[in-house]
């Protein structure tokens, strides 16, 4: 008779959850969630985000393939969504092996935002404190904690979307930062959700996904 070896919470996720297949990953009730998340997320692109750039007047949320050249459409639709997906959500795999990855984003970060460099490197700053204090909690242990896991979701998702805001054509700084976040926060959040419960892979397909989908939809409303 095979004796079955019953893990603890620890143990199980060092030994075993990073040995999980895609797959095994992609099983049936996590796609039909995919689904619906991808649903709500454009809805609320078209329903709440749009609205409120035609309010303030912004230009070019209505852009579709016909704006674009053959290049473009190549930069937009793979090149973009593979570079920023390693640089935003490489490391949102849950190990602390991997968190090294959050060095490339922070470069390029203070470059993109050069005009805000205090502001960010306080953000990395009060970021790295609870990282600090968080690992050394659990120090024995390679993956990291779900608390530390959501953070950095939720970090990641925040710098995504104000590195964007150059791509809100408005008179104030601000005001493009705020808006930037409101159009392009619910996806990044999707994103680092479906990195950590996915895979890299799975998120660069879907962030791709995202953008023609975008690009498609606004040449049918628009």
């Amino acid at each position: 008779m095979i004796r079955r070896q019953k893990l603890n919470k620890s143990e199980f996720s060092q030994s075993n959850f990073f040995k999980i297949e895609l797959k095994d990953r992609l099983n049936y009730h996590f796609l039909i969630k995919l689904f619906i998340l991808f649903v709500i997320l454009v809805l609320y692109t078209y329903l709440i985000s749009d609205p409120i750039m035609i309010r303030y007047g912004v230009e070019g949320f209505d852009s579709n393939f016909f704006d674009y050249g053959y290049f473009d459409i190549f930069v937009i639709i793979l090149l973009v969504p593979i570079v920023e997906e390693f640089l935003f959500r490489g490391y949102l795999s849950g190990r602390k092996d991997q968190l090294v990855f959050i060095v490339p984003q922070m470069i390029f970060c203070l470059i993109i935002l050069k005009n805000f460099i205090l502001y960010v490197l306080i953000l990395y700053l009060i970021f790295g404190v609870i990282f600090y204090l968080n690992i050394y909690k659990h120090l024995n242990e390679k993956a990291i904690s779900n608390f530390l896991i959501f953070l950095l979701c939720f970090f990641s998702s925040i710098l995504f979307s104000v590195v964007h805001y150059s791509n809100i054509s408005h008179d104030s700084e601000k005001i493009s930062i705020l808006l930037s976040v409101i159009c392009y926060f619910p996806g990044a959040l999707f994103l680092s959700f479906v990195r950590y419960k996915g895979g890299l892979f799975l998120s660069i397909f879907l962030h791709i996904l995202i953008n023609v989908s975008i690009l498609f939809i606004n040449n049918l409303v628009y």
